[in-house]
């Protein structure tokens, strides 16, 4: 095996490629093609004690040549054993990357050298530098600043009890303490099995109750607070005490830790565990300041009935769990503890729907203390507004039933089938996950209900459709797809009738301010006769709420509530990108106005499905970008096909 996990994906992808281009490898890691040139040295270095060689073919690409078939033959068995062992907390994308910076920046006190951050993650000091950038956001969630000085390096300023919060919002969610990967360096003085044991069996005791996951996180707490205490970073003391009638189970958990690992916890780490046994346990409850919750709950529902048209009224799922998260942040607030939501972009951009019906109708409902929800709090119902969406939607679409063929390893199969999942869910339904060994031998009955295969190599004799892609599903492999999908599809463009509109199509080739730009964008609206005069001021009030960036080049902003007579989109491009939000850093050039109908139900899904689509296509958005005509928008636009 190579040195790290990208070297052996970057191996697998050339030796079963004739060729493949070093840009191309590029953009599939999220690295520069520099980085590829010194990933291709790192691997000959290796390579070439087993018989094989990489070799870059001009104007085709990279290639693999063998000098000693058994010898090379013997190397790539092991490197196959042993990439289905990998952790997924690798190092193969650019936010594994960031994650195993954040670590390293908030592990050390002192500063560290750039150069050490470029070897420590396999890529060049330029691409540091982005990594900075982007770094420098993240911890701005969490009331941390990174610095960089030129002569020191990069340091990270702040309260320890902020750097828990970003090693728990960043950092665990990503990997299971129980991972072999970044995490687990964090813990890896500590007995986790021992810890996980001691405090089950105390929360038993104490008959301390929490759920599967509530527990999990628990335990990260825990493991957090007990490795950071032993590496000499003690959390502030709180403002906030621990209430008498339940300081004796938390200190006896305290003691029982420090008794089985030798570690001293202070009075603030016991406070600190107090406000994790809050969030994640059933202490603290108090069921008279609880008792508003439920019928709040049940004006939420009603007013998503009303002005989005789902009923989830009858849901209760949807009930249990939106009750269960608002009596958590009830309690969590009562102890003290803020934490960020590390979701919350991830959430906006990948579920914009779901996240508007739930902010707008949790604005009309949660708007007087102590139940006045914030936006991150918003985030985490959104997931669950969209889970009720999904489990009440109905099933109309025949899909294509694929098999997905792979032999470069469980993890890049797995990989390839989650991309089409995520991709096409709604067009492709992934029936099995097998080997080309595996394939050969199906049987033609077997064979007779599937409609699609997807193969990382080329197949000998496949009697159904076969699509060669490769296991990320890149860009050109989607438009393959997308081509294949859509022989008989309808445009998009005519699929969605006059929601676009030519007299709604702007391009902006002044550098105008963000406020200017929504203020031309509502005019040409209202200038329809589909909207009220107060329109504009709707759009703003929306804005403030939260910030409508939903990529990095796109914005939706929209009002606070749905007001139009008749659904239209306004389109602007702009030929000088605006920052659209305060701390993201995103730097707009497509910016889509929704003015919709109140209860549109499937249409508005179908809408927001679109502009979820466009933010996840970088190819679209440039060619959307370099439209010179509604025309040319509208050919962007049904390349995406409906």
């Amino acid at each position: 095996m190579f040195d790290f996990d990208r070297l052996d994906k970057e191996f697998l992808l050339i030796r079963d490629t004739p060729y493949i281009s070093p840009a191309r490898l590029a953009d599939m890691f999220s690295v520069t093609p520099r980085t590829i040139r010194s990933d291709i040295a790192s691997i000959n270095k290796t390579l070439e004690k087993h018989g094989g060689y990489i070799r870059l073919k001009r104007r085709s690409g990279y290639y693999l040549t063998v000098d000693d078939a058994v010898a090379l033959e013997r190397f790539q068995n092991n490197i196959s054993k042993q990439a289905d062992d990998k952790t997924p907390f690798g190092l193969d994308s650019s936010d594994d990357r960031i994650r195993s910076v954040i670590e390293l920046l908030l592990v050390n006190d002192g500063p560290v050298r750039q150069s050490d951050i470029a070897t420590a993650t396999y890529v060049s000091d330029s691409t540091v530098q982005g990594y900075i950038r982007q770094i420098k956001d993240i911890l701005a969630r969490y009331g941390l600043k990174c610095i960089v000085e030129r002569d020191c390096g990069v340091f990270v300023f702040g309260s320890e009890s902020d750097k828990r919060s970003c090693f728990l919002g960043e950092l665990l969610p990503h990997g299971s303490r129980f991972d072999s990967g970044l995490p687990f360096r964090l813990f890896s003085d500590l007995n986790l099995n021992a810890i996980l044991r001691l405090t089950v069996e105390t929360l038993d005791h104490l008959e301390v109750r929490a759920s599967d996951y509530g527990l999990r996180n628990l335990l990260d707490c825990i493991f957090l607070m007990l490795s950071r205490a032993a590496s000499g970073h003690e959390v502030e003391e709180s403002r906030k005490g621990i209430p008498e009638d339940v300081a004796g189970a938390v200190n006896t958990l305290a003691s029982n830790l420090e008794s089985a690992t030798g570690i001293t916890l202070s009075s603030a780490e016991r406070s600190w565990l107090y406000r994790q046994l809050v969030a994640h346990t059933n202490i603290g409850s108090n069921p008279s300041q609880l008792k508003g919750i439920a019928p709040s709950v049940s004006r939420f529902l009603e007013t998503i009935y009303r002005d989005y048209g789902y009923d989830f009224r009858s849901d209760g799922q949807l009930m249990k769990a939106i009750t269960a998260h608002i009596e958590s942040v009830f309690k969590s607030r009562e102890a003290g503890n803020n934490i960020p939501n590390p979701l919350l972009w991830t959430i906006k951009k990948s579920f914009p729907l779901a996240f508007e019906i739930a902010l707008g109708s949790a604005r009309q409902v949660f708007s007087e203390k102590p139940y006045i929800l914030d936006e991150n709090d918003i985030g985490y119902i959104a997931l669950h507004v969209g889970a009720a969406i999904e489990r009440n939607r109905p099933d109309t679409v025949s899909k294509v039933k694929a098999v997905v063929v792979c032999d470069a390893g469980r993890a890049p199969s797995a990989m390839l089938v989650a991309r089409i999942n995520s991709l096409f869910a709604d067009r492709i339904e992934v029936v099995s996950s097998i080997s080309t060994q595996s394939f050969a031998l199906l049987s033609p009955s077997e064979l007779a209900s599937i409609n699609l295969v997807f193969s990382t190599t080329r197949l000998h004799e496949c009697p159904c459709p076969l699509l060669i892609v490769d296991f990320r599903v890149q860009d050109d492999d989607v438009k393959l797809i997308s081509h294949w999908l859509a022989t008989n599809a309808e445009p998009i463009s005519r699929a969605l009738g006059d929601v676009f509109d030519e007299k709604l199509f702007l391009i902006i080739d002044k550098d105008l301010s963000k406020e200017a730009v929504v203020s031309r964008m509502c005019d040409s609206i209202s200038a329809t006769g589909t909207v009220s005069s107060e329109f504009h001021e709707l759009v703003c009030l929306r804005e403030r709420a939260s910030n409508t960036a939903l990529g990095k080049r796109i914005a939706i902003p929209h009002p606070i509530r749905l007001c139009a007579t008749k659904t239209k989109i306004a389109v602007a491009v702009l030929r000088y990108p605006i920052v659209w939000g305060q701390n993201d850093g995103n730097k707009v050039q497509l910016v889509f106005l929704l003015s919709m109908e109140p209860k549109i139900g499937t249409k508005m899904e179908r809408l927001y499905d679109l502009l979820v689509r466009i933010a996840n296509d970088e190819k679209t958005q440039r060619e959307m970008i370099a439209a010179n005509s509604f025309q040319d928008f509208l050919s962007a636009l049904d390349q995406l096909q409906a």
